[in-house]
């Protein structure tokens, strides 16, 4: 019975796909915006990918991106589809929440891989291209799986889908494994599943946790077996209908044996219990309660008292607490929107600073699909309400320049700048103009001169308007300093490791860069002496587990990061005169990825390692056949009117080819196509007290 409700379901769902005109019943969703009035598209060899309103650099790295990505996944599953697939992509992960198009639930389901239907793929840009790379290359992945394995006919899915059975561990981690093979987030979520001690064997991991178990499996089997076997495996079991029978024919063994072997790897890759996570917990971790976990986001310290702010975000349900760690007391000071339990979190709002002198915090949030910033006096409760210029399509990082003035890192046209905003004269103005990420900018002083430090995966210290806008920047984040006083263009590299990320900076009065890096495999954090001239950072934490935010203030000697352990959320409180160089030891995966890039290295399990892909491949060349105009009927309920002609007429996307200067990471167009920034000053809202 069961398995004919499921066919019907199924048959059902690709009645409604066929229809393209149509919503699923029940499913519309809210648009706040007209951008999805009209979508164009750039097709290419492999691929038509989609875009719309203001996501056209988007779209137009996405097809770069794709089709470099393409024959790698081809050649690692050893299978060739003949349709082309279909990329959607969206600037932001708030316009893929308002999209009509697909039937199912949007972009990214509560497992975090990215969303397909059939041949379909939904991406959105998070301000990170190599997040933006691995969802593109899990989208391919699992197009490509699902066609291996269930086909491309109706009837013939149909068939292989009641046949095979396959456990939801098995492809959610395959094509989860092919976006990217292991990673230090995947690594902390594997050490911290493990360290409760709640499972025996595979079978009640992967139960309770597919995705993680899933790429845990075809890592072992890549390292003890080899890549071929992926794609010997995937054909035998859809020849044989069975996976233990297919495990028995490629590997020589059965499945409980093979299940057993890779839960011995797991244990080997989590390593040994970093020490002094215990007492850190029971000296250190603030009384605040938090009973149903909710997760945590943000931390700021006041400049002044003992007061600290910060945000949790309850599945889509915000909010702003205020805690004294000398009372002990917790005050909710603003909450917004609603939970939804169906469609992804979005973690980067909201936004928070305290002013220098402490007595403003700013709040910046979204709500349907508009920015708002909160001017929030802390003595009087008295609230300033500002409107954030459409100019910006999302904000990532706020900090305040002096008392009338903000500084934050936002996207325009999908590349992230620094920009100040006064809000005085309600003007700002953009520092830099650029297709490389910068995130996490906040003021400090550097050999006596004012400017902004932040995290950037630039590689270049030009600073110009278009410099290097054809370029793709998959490279780490390091930290620079730009001057603020006339001219910009004296841009300072304050780091200089290409193997790691030095993001959420904190600066000090007493000269301090204070930092967090993944340099050990872990994200701990780091310390760098601006005034005494030593620019070697070194860590001041040795933590079993990722730091996820952190901030610091020598006037309080505070110091406060949040962690998650044992999937429990907890904000840590430690004085920072306290701090004390540390040397903490590499984990397992980061010795597998030195082994990968070609350092010599003790291999785990019974087998030597032969090499990883945990090393993205370079970029190809491709060509781009056109670009032309979608049908609105395709994708929604009604047609829309005709775009204006001047937006009709647009210039056809040049050869890509690979720029022998840049790292093998990086691509560049010739000749490079010109993409219209704003600059100057530009309204920055208006104000109204609530």
């Amino acid at each position: 019975m069961k398995y004919s409700v499921l066919l019907f379901t199924l048959f059902f769902s690709f009645q409604l796909d066929g229809q393209v005109s149509q919503v699923e019943f029940g499913k519309n969703r809210i648009q706040y915006h007209d951008d999805f009035d009209q979508w164009l598209s750039y097709e290419s060899q492999n691929f038509i990918t989609y875009w719309y309103g203001n996501s056209r650099n988007a779209g137009h790295k996405a097809v770069q991106i794709a089709e470099s990505v393409y024959e790698d996944i081809n050649s690692h599953l050893e299978y060739r589809i003949n349709d082309k697939i279909e990329l959607i992509v969206y600037v932001d992960i708030t316009d893929a929440k308002q999209s009509n198009i697909g039937s199912e639930e949007i972009v990214m389901g509560r497992t975090g891989q990215t969303r397909i239907e059939r041949n379909k793929i939904f991406v959105h840009f998070d301000g990170d291209f190599r997040n933006f790379r691995k969802q593109i290359r899990e989208g391919i992945a699992a197009v490509f799986v699902n066609y291996m394995l269930f086909g491309s006919e109706i009837q013939e899915i149909l068939q292989n889908i009641v046949a095979l059975g396959l456990p939801d561990w098995f492809i959610q981690g395959l094509t989860s494994y092919i976006g990217e093979p292991w990673s230090i987030e995947t690594d902390n979520a594997l050490r911290d599943a493990l360290s409760k001690k709640a499972y025996k064997n595979f079978d009640q991991f992967a139960k309770a946790e597919p995705k993680l178990a899933g790429q845990a499996f075809w890592l072992y089997i890549d390292l003890n077996f080899g890549r071929a076997e992926i794609s010997n495996l995937l054909y035998v079991i859809r020849i044989n209908r069975n996976l233990e029978n297919g495990i028995a024919y490629v590997f020589g063994q059965n499945y409980k044996s093979l299940a057993e072997n890779t839960w011995i790897f797991m244990q080997q890759l989590n390593g040994t219990e970093l020490p002094l996570i215990d007492s850190l917990l029971q000296k250190d971790r603030l009384p605040i309660k938090n009973r149903r976990k909710i997760p945590y986001s943000q931390v700021k310290l006041h400049p002044k008292v003992p007061v600290l702010a910060y945000t949790s975000n309850d599945q889509g349900r915000t909010k702003v607490m205020l805690y004294d760690t000398e009372l002990k007391r917790k005050k909710t000071i603003f909450r917004n929107s609603y939970k939804n339990t169906l469609q992804a979190t979005d973690y980067n709002y909201p936004l928070i600073s305290w002013s220098p002198s402490g007595n403003t915090l700013a709040i910046l949030y979204e709500r349907r699909d508009r920015m708002y910033l909160i001017l929030h006096d802390i003595k009087t409760g008295k609230r300033e309400k500002q409107v954030v210029p459409n100019r910006f399509q999302r904000v990532y990082s706020l900090d305040w320049w002096d008392e009338n003035s903000l500084l934050f890192t936002a996207g325009e046209n999908v590349f992230t700048d620094l920009y100040i905003c006064r809000l005085r004269n309600r003007q700002s103005s953009q520092l830099t103009e650029d297709i490389f990420d910068d995130r996490y900018a906040i003021a400090g002083m550097y050999k006596n001169q004012e400017g902004i430090f932040f995290s950037s995966t630039r590689r270049t210290l030009v600073n110009e308007k278009n410099a290097g806008e054809t370029i793709i920047p998959f490279n780490t984040f390091n930290i620079f300093f730009l001057p603020y006083e006339e001219p910009r263009d004296s841009m300072i590299r304050i780091t200089t490791n290409d193997a790691s990320d030095h993001t959420h900076l904190s600066y000090t009065s007493n000269g301090a860069l204070h930092f967090l890096s993944n340099e050990n495999g872990i994200i701990n954090r780091m310390k760098l002496d601006l005034m005494s001239g030593e620019m070697t950072p070194v860590f001041q934490s040795d933590y079993p587990r990722n730091i996820i935010a952190m901030d610091a203030n020598f006037n309080t000697n505070t110091l406060v990061e949040i962690l998650n352990f044992q999937g429990k959320p907890m904000i840590l409180q430690q004085k920072l005169s306290d701090q004390v160089n540390q040397n903490p030891g590499k984990t397992v995966f980061y010795e597998l990825y030195k082994a990968s890039a070609g350092r010599a290295t003790k291999g785990i399990g019974t087998t030597a390692i032969k090499g990883l892909p945990f090393k993205a491949p370079p970029l190809k060349p491709i060509q781009i056949d056109s670009v032309i105009e979608t049908n609105p009927e395709y994708f929604f309920v009604s047609p829309f009117g005709d775009m204006p002609k001047e937006e009709k007429s647009m210039t056809l996307i040049p050869e890509f080819k690979i720029n022998e200067r840049e790292s093998t990471s990086s691509i560049e167009l010739h000749p490079p196509e010109s993409i219209q920034l704003m600059s100057g000053s530009i309204p920055c809202g208006s104000f109204h007290t609530d």
